[in-house]
């Protein structure tokens, strides 16, 4: 039984790094947003077949945990976008690939595709099936780790991916060791935010709460990037003044 369930979770970890691997170098970003959605689907299918139920999933329940979710992602909007207006570390915004995005786009990226493409299916994988799966048979401690590890070893890519787009990262890139520690501090954060999400879906008993956070820091993140632009124009209009 114990080597049943380590292949279970083996595989379930091998799989969630190939598809993150494959997804981050190798299919074009316009299809991320179907192919995720699909992928979860996927996912919750495979955790019934490994016996797990919706609700070892976390997806059993729906409003325990929401409110104190909603009330950290007003906070976490709040101070990313306050963020966007410091002018240091407003060109950090102004490098992103979606910096001269139509505000359609924009609006697309923050209600749609980050929700729905992004930080749902990342919680039905990691919080829902791995989390679920892990719990059955691990401390509650010992699945946090393990989780939020694979979590943060799923963003390598997606930070190579930036790193290569952002323009505003151009003195990062000149230097391979300033990569490395970017790759390694992106890692490193997001191991941080998996333990948040994961014990957000424990005690909520819910993917639901950590869903909401992890939406509403990716979407600041692009709701930032409007601001720092705005502020950027009306700083050139007011120089050609």
């Amino acid at each position: 039984m114990v080597d049943q369930t380590f292949a279970q979770e083996l595989t379930l970890v091998v799989l969630i790094l190939l598809y993150g691997t494959v997804l981050a170098r190798l299919v074009p970003k316009k299809w991320h947003l179907y192919l995720n959605i699909f992928i979860g689907g996927v996912a919750i299918i495979l955790g019934l077949a490994f016996g797990l139920t919706l609700t070892q999933m976390g997806l059993g329940h729906v409003l325990p945990g929401i409110f104190v979710a909603i009330g950290a992602s007003i906070i976490i909007t709040i101070a990313t976008l306050i963020i966007s207006t410091i002018p240091v570390l407003r060109r950090f915004f102004l490098g992103d690939d979606l910096a001269h995005a139509s505000g359609k786009l924009i609006a697309f990226e923050a209600a749609i595709r980050i929700p729905l493409g992004t930080a749902l299916v990342e919680e039905i994988l990691f919080r829902g099936v791995l989390l679920g799966l892990l719990l059955q048979h691990q401390s509650t401690v010992g699945s946090l780790l393990i989780s939020s590890v694979i979590f943060g070893l799923w963003h390598i890519f997606p930070t190579i991916n930036t790193l290569e787009s952002n323009d505003g990262l151009s003195a990062i890139k000149a230097k391979k060791a300033r990569q490395a520690g970017s790759i390694i501090g992106a890692v490193s954060v997001t191991f941080v935010a998996g333990l948040l999400f994961g014990w957000l879906r424990i005690i909520s008993n819910s993917i639901i709460a950590p869903w909401v956070v992890h939406w509403s820091i990716n979407a600041s993140g692009v709701l930032g990037i409007a601001v720092a632009r705005k502020l950027e124009r009306r700083k050139g209009v007011e120089r050609e003044k």
